[in-house]
């Protein structure tokens, strides 16, 4: 078998593994465009639409191809910022719309789609593309769709505006509380928050191993408290966790942090296993 046969048997094989490695070989468009309109592996269609220069295929594809997967794809690498607003603008399905957004970089545009836009993930694509944390705060504040808001809060740093977010807005209260650094404004909610994710991203962000011993002990969920023993350092205390928690997850990962920090105890391991 020369070279080209078996470069075409991988990428016929029936493991999309070695499909997706036999495009990375492939030079020839035509194939890489059958492949990536025809592949059932979205990995796979996306490494050979990924290696097409043809702009006028990706575009006609992104127009009239009746697979909207292959249409996201295609308008990835898309570069005429004029053909991909005209999707933005009158292509019926919103999930391509928001594809389209991903090469824009009209920010006037970006900020119109952000505040206007019907469809609330293309609103979230803009989201992503805007900098400015000024428009990015009126989203925050006022958009409709909690995933919109979220997404301009995740860029935003403004620690004050983050803080007041946080304390009067439950739904996007933990995506608030990732860029707060005000470590005795983030221990109250990671000691009395009701929600598992906003004291998740809390604890997180803690530093001080007392905050961190006290949701190891005392938090109610065992996630929580295995996010606290990976910045805990008191291997006494470690060796308590992997003892006398009730959950055996909660047990291992102490020991698993145990072993982080130099100490294989091989005596506390077969405790555990008993």
């Amino acid at each position: 078998m020369d070279k080209t046969d078996l470069l075409t048997a991988e990428w016929k094989d029936s493991d999309w593994r070695k499909r997706k490695a036999a495009v990375e070989k492939i030079t020839d468009e035509a194939i890489l465009k059958e492949i990536a309109l025809t592949d059932s592996a979205w990995y796979v269609s996306d490494a050979a639409f990924r290696k097409i220069t043809d702009q006028e295929f990706l575009k006609d594809v992104a127009m009239t191809n009746s697979n909207n997967r292959n249409r996201k794809f295609a308008l990835r690498y898309v570069t005429d910022e004029a053909f991909l607003k005209e999707i933005v603008l009158n292509d019926s399905d919103g999930e391509v719309r928001a594809a389209a957004v991903r090469n824009i970089t009209d920010k006037a545009f970006l900020k119109k789609l952000a505040l206007n836009d019907d469809t609330s993930n293309v609103r979230e694509a803009a989201v992503v593309k805007i900098t400015d944390e000024a428009f990015l705060k009126k989203i925050a504040l006022k958009d409709k769709n909690e995933q919109v808001r979220k997404m301009a809060v995740y860029r935003i740093t403004d620690e004050t505006f983050l803080k007041e977010l946080a304390v009067k807005d439950e739904d996007i209260r933990a995506e608030a509380i990732h860029n707060i650094t005000d470590q005795a404004f983030l221990k109250e909610f990671a000691l009395k928050d009701e929600a598992l994710g906003v004291r998740l991203e809390a604890v997180k962000l803690i530093t001080d191993e007392n905050v961190l011993e006290e949701v190891a002990l005392n938090d109610p969920e065992g996630w929580v408290r295995e996010e606290a023993l990976t910045n805990i350092y008191d291997k006494a205390f470690l060796k308590e966790v992997a003892l006398n928690d009730p959950e055996s997850s909660v047990r291992a990962a102490a020991v698993e942090r145990l072993k982080e920090l130099g100490t294989d105890d091989l005596q506390l391991t077969l405790r555990l296993k008993t």
